[in-house]
């Protein structure tokens, strides 16, 4: 799975560039001619791959739809991609991580920059990534329901997300695509795929397949957890040792790795998880100071049951 073209895919590209910047035009495909505008991306880290194959397939099996208009953007950060980098690699910038209320005076900004005009009225943007689990599907909505599930939330649990993270103000993860599409009112979500390497061919269609039921439907009654996440601190300074992976459910007690001391190896203390829900992202084994954020756990949160097919 080394081929990463999209010139088998049965839909046209638009004539018109969303952005010509760094002379590799940003283009859309387009499935569908009627009904809610989608807007699906992927490729804004340009060593996230797993989001591309999926879109790939999708493409390949999505030829025409009267259900809706589907414009995919499947290569963002383009240089990224074909360098196998996650930041833009003219201006070394993260294309997920800008303030783009100041001026674009880069390559990365003036694409995102872009982007996000073209969101505009779009039903629901979806944000296609990956993460380091080897089986677990993150979502993530910026904004909390008010009064039972929003649109980010039917296609999330049309998805079949295993958890949807709420971030809090508190998060200090700034500059996103997300929160600047928020910020202007587009609804939006950001899908965390598996990490590259750990979905096969199979995996890759099951995978479309479910981006298709969240898109076009048809939608059914589900459960869906969500949550905001709460931050473990090493509680010593030494070399991290992580022993439980990315994704996995934890109880509160849960051992989640420990603190050696970089000479001999030995035990300085332990991460214990402090309340129960799934552990979003672990620190790899590597030195830490006391007080570093090592992990965080998505709290249990509430468990929303709706009819997806009757969220407005």
């Amino acid at each position: 799975m080394n081929d990463l073209t999209f010139a088998s895919a049965k839909v046209q590209w638009s004539s018109a560039a969303i952005s010509d910047c760094a002379s590799v035009p940003l283009k859309a495909l387009r499935v569908g001619t009627s009904g809610d505008r989608y807007v699906v991306v992927a490729g804004v880290h340009g060593n996230e791959t797993t989001p591309l194959y999926v879109l790939r397939r999708f493409l390949e099996e999505t030829e025409h739809t009267e259900a809706c208009t589907i414009d995919i953007i499947p290569v963002v950060n383009v240089l990224g991609v074909a360098l196998g980098t996650r930041r833009e690699p003219l201006c070394g910038e993260d294309m997920n991580r800008l303030l783009l209320a100041q001026a674009p005076d880069s390559v990365a900004r003036q694409v995102m920059s872009d982007l996000v005009k073209f969101c505009a009225e779009a039903e629901v943007v979806v944000d296609l990534h990956c993460w380091d689990s080897p089986s677990a599907v993150i979502g993530i909505c910026h904004r909390a329901p008010v009064s039972g599930p929003s649109r980010e939330l039917r296609v999330l649990a049309s998805f079949g997300c295993d958890y949807v993270w709420i971030p809090g103000s508190e998060d200090g993860i700034e500059g996103t695509l997300g929160q600047e599409l928020t910020r202007l009112g587009i609804a939006n979500c950001a899908i965390e795929l598996p990490a590259p390497g750990s979905v096969d061919r199979r995996g890759v269609g099951d995978f479309s397949k479910r981006l298709r039921k969240a898109l076009v439907g048809p939608h059914s009654r589900c459960q869906l957890r969500c949550g905001q996440r709460e931050a473990i601190h090493a509680v010593a300074a030494g070399l991290y040792d992580p022993l439980v992976s990315a994704g996995e459910d934890v109880n509160q007690g849960t051992c989640l790795g420990r603190f050696l001391d970089p000479g001999t190896l030995a035990v300085q203390g332990v991460a214990s998880s402090h309340c129960t829900g799934i552990l979003m992202d672990h620190a790899g084994r590597r030195v830490v100071h006391r007080g570093e954020v090592v992990a965080h756990i998505g709290t249990g949160g509430d468990d929303l049951s709706a009819s997806i097919a009757e969220v407005n």
